[in-house]
Formats: structure tokens, sequence, C-alpha cells
């Protein structure tokens, strides 16, 4: 989709990554703004950047009262982070948060600037259980068929974990209200798409950032950076609009004291370099200003087809299980290809770990 077949999607971006908001919203659909900027989840980041003077009513009720929401959930989430740390703290678990609120404070200075989510953190596999286990001590649950592969005996749980990166865990009030959701990474994603991060890397790249006049363990900016690159690019690929604002935002306040060339070898060594080369070539492509200072960006980065799917906001795969693999095959450096080949026969091969999870679902249609 070529700039002018949507002029509100033009409207935003422009808004949104070059500041070029002197035009105004005239003659825009207000409708059709307010559709674009909910569906791509950046309503925070985008709020004082439109001009809503020309917008109907309805429109503006609806996004100010989007807005009080997404405002509350991020404080109650920022307090919910807080306990968790504390929690972790109390008993010796060393822990590392990364995207939802921490994020938001880590690119925009602002708990409040992201779009509300999950509060996920990284802990090792040593710790995992001991942490799930006094979540659940405080009134957080795990989904029954987790609880039963790690209730599972041997070799199954470990089977389990070898081929999972994360646990969910839901928090709910006494009506049964869910207030937050922790997810418990080992990993940053499937060990069958290689994108080796996570706790095995904090002794070199741990780091803490101030966050609520209390200091929590986070990655180093660099480190953080290509974890924002893996999620962004690597699994999602972009498909909302407010991936790239994340990125945006990390240029913004984080480029010009980056030490690219330490990024440079992370991503050499976790075979990334071509997805990052992609996410700048995206942001320079949507007229971010690029500093001298700034490594190389991607060309040809397709610009046209996410204009397309920020616009059409097409429906994100309910198994994406095939679309990762397909993504990392195309996306991932050279290096890598043949590696995230051999990890998806090993996974498909996992027989005694399909017959479980096959077990269960039978045992539990719906």
């Amino acid at each position: 989709m070529k700039p002018g077949i949507s002029p509100e999607l033009d409207y935003l971006i422009s808004a949104c990554f070059s500041g070029q908001t002197a035009a105004g919203s005239a003659g825009l659909n207000s409708g059709e703004i307010a559709r674009i900027v909910l569906g791509n989840r950046f309503l925070n980041y985008a709020f004082d950047k439109i001009d809503t003077d020309g917008f109907t009513a309805e429109v503006r009720e609806k996004l100010e009262s989007a807005l009080r929401s997404n405002t509350f959930s991020s404080l109650m989430q920022a307090g919910e982070t807080l306990k968790v740390n504390s929690l972790a703290s109390g008993l010796g678990i060393p822990l590392h948060f990364y995207k939802g609120v921490v994020w938001s404070q880590w690119l925009f200075d602002d708990v409040k600037m992201r779009a509300p989510g999950d509060i996920d953190l990284f802990v090792s596999r040593e710790h995992l259980i001991p942490l799930i286990d006094a979540l659940k001590a405080t009134g957080y649950t795990t989904h029954p068929f987790h609880e039963a592969l790690l209730s599972s005996p041997e070799p199954t749980a470990s089977d389990f974990l070898d081929s999972d990166y994360h646990i969910p865990l839901t928090g709910a009030d006494e009506s049964g209200y869910t207030k937050s959701i922790v997810e418990v990474h080992w990993r940053i994603a499937y060990p069958r798409l290689c994108f080796d991060f996570g706790p095995a890397d904090s002794g070199r790249y741990g780091a803490h950032m101030e966050f609520l006049n209390h200091h929590i363990p986070v990655f180093s900016n660099e480190y953080q950076f290509l974890m924002m690159i893996v999620n962004h690019g690597g699994k999602e690929d972009w498909n909302r609009l407010r991936y790239v604002i994340d990125l945006k935002a990390y240029m913004d306040r984080y480029g010009l004291r980056t030490d690219w060339d330490l990024v440079d070898r992370i991503a050499t060594e976790k075979g990334i370099r071509k997805l990052l080369g992609r996410g700048l070539g995206i942001l320079r492509e949507l007229g971010y200003d690029w500093k001298p200072e700034f490594p190389a960006a991607g060309q040809n980065v397709g610009i046209e087809e996410l204009r397309d799917t920020w616009y059409r906001l097409n429906p994100l795969p309910g198994n994406a299980s095939w679309t990762y693999f397909r993504h990392s095959v195309a996306m991932r450096d050279s290096s890598h290809k043949l590696k995230i080949l051999k990890a998806h026969v090993r996974f498909l091969t996992s027989f005694r770990l399909h017959r479980q999870k096959l077990k269960w679902y039978r045992e539990h249609p719906g």
C-alpha cells in the first residue's frame, strides 16, 4: 500500500515519526484514525501528537476513555512489577525484567506510554520452579495444561522445559477479574527458533534501572535493544506500528550513546544482523532523521507490505509456529539457517512430549 491510499495512516506516520503535524487532521476520517491507532496499540504515544480538534465527539470520547483505561492499567502493572521484584529479591531469586511497563520507562521515561500488557521477566531454569511456587503462594495460578506438564514425572517435565520458553501466571481479584499476568521466561522464544537470549547472558549484560524510585534488574541498553529487535522483528515481524515506535524511542533516547560496535558483535554472535538491518531500515523508510553516527540501515525492507498490514490490521495467527519458522529461515543470518532447521527437526521428533500434550488435550476437550 503506497502513501496516499490511506491519508489517515500517512498522517499518523508523519505525526509520530517526523513530527510533521502542521497540516492537522482536517478533512480526515477521525474514525479511521482511531481505528488505526487503537488497532496498532499506540494510543498513549500518539494522543498528544495528533490534532483531535476536528474529531467527532464520539471518536474523541472513545479515545479519551481508552487513554484513561490504558493509563490505569499501566499504573497497576507498574505497582505489581515492584511487588514481584520484592518477592523475588526476598527469596534470593535473581531475575531480569523486560517488555511491558519496564520498557515503557526505559524507552519513554514514562510507565504509561506503551500499551499495557503482561509483566515479563527472565529467570534461570534453576530458579524457575521456586519463583513459580512463590507467585502461586501469593494467589497467582498457572494454566492447567502447564500445571500438568510441570508436575509430570521425568523426563516429560524436562522435555517440556527444553522445548518451550515461558509460562504465564494469572493474578485475579476476589471477583475473578484478571488484574495482572506474569510471564516467567527462561529464554526469549521457542528454542527451535535459535534466538539465544536470556538469563545465561546476565553475567555479561546484566544491569539495573531506576523504576518508580526503585532499582530493578534488567539488561544493558545494547542487549535490551537487540532483545527488542528479536521480539518486534524476529517474532512479530513488525506487524503493528507500535513496535516501530518502540524502535524510534530507543534511537531518540539512546541512539547517540549506544555502543554500536558491541551491538554488531552481539548481533553477529546471535545470527540476527539481517533482522537488525531490516528494523533500522523500516525506521529510516518512515522518515526518521538518520544521524551519521547510526549504523547502516537495511534496504528493500518491504515497507509497502508493512504499511498495508498496519492499515488493514490483518488478524495475527492463532498458532504462530509455522509463521515463526518461515520468517526465521527467511530473515536470519546464513550462519544460523541450518541450526534453525535442525532444531525444528529435533522438536518435531520429540514424540514423548507430543504424546503427553495430545493426551492432555484429549482429556480436556475445548
